[in-house]
């Protein structure tokens, strides 16, 4: 959910008819977004509130319950899945501008932008494995970050670097990313299995931390801010 208000969201408040609370925060800060999780077991129906001021509450509306049971029905169907969220801690944009890799269907759109001071979020999810590979260009920089996951049986594990544009992002590339033997001793490169916590590279005067929860729905955690 993105708030476009200068204001601050609070007092959030829900009703359910099928379907409970998973995560999220009680506010929703002024030119913010935030994720917000719900589970059932086949479907999510719901209907949440937020308070604008005093005497405004803001309804979600009945059409955003076709992308809620989406997400509902993808985290109840399918052994393996990842939430993205990407957060811009730089003044500049950032622009997704080359074709991303995934090989599930099942996933909402990656974001084409990441504003300055912005977070943004996306989901996929795969009944047998899911591999992604995605990149995002630093405005007014010759440079790209890349991001590389893999969740499976055989665990879950990512990859980041900052590479020149254009950068590839194919399922070559995703392959070559993930290869552990290679990338354990660049700053700007790195490669991490799940359990060993917050990796961070760096090139020039910007800087990644990447970070993957362990929980079975895990979340891919990335902060990109200037060194």
């Amino acid at each position: 959910m993105t708030n476009f208000l200068d204001s601050v969201l609070t007092d959030p408040q829900y009703h359910f008819w099928v379907s409970s609370k998973n995560s999220g925060p009680s506010n929703v800060y002024g030119s913010f977004s935030e994720v917000f999780s719900f589970k059932g077991k086949y479907w999510c129906q719901l209907l949440c509130s937020f308070a604008i001021s005093r005497v405004l509450r803001k309804y979600h509306p009945h059409r955003m319950f076709g992308f809620i049971n989406m997400i509902a029905k993808s985290h109840s169907s399918f052994s393996f899945s990842c939430v993205v969220e990407i957060v811009n801690c730089l003044g500049v944009h950032l622009n997704n501008r080359n074709s991303s890799f995934c090989n599930s269907e099942y996933n909402n759109l990656l974001p084409l932008a990441i504003l300055p001071l912005h977070r943004e979020s996306f989901f996929a999810s795969d009944e047998t494995s899911l591999e992604a590979i995605f990149s995002y260009e630093i405005f007014s920089t010759d440079l790209a970050i890349v991001i590389a996951l893999k969740v499976g049986s055989g665990g879950k594990s990512f990859a980041a670097a900052f590479v020149s544009i254009p950068a590839v992002t194919d399922k070559t590339e995703l392959e070559a990313l993930m290869d552990e033997n290679q990338w354990k001793t660049h700053d700007y490169r790195k490669n991490s299995n799940v359990s060993e916590g917050v990796q961070s590279i760096v090139i020039r005067n910007i800087r990644a931390e990447i970070l993957m929860t362990e929980e079975e729905k895990s979340i891919l955690k990335i902060r990109i801010f200037a060194a």
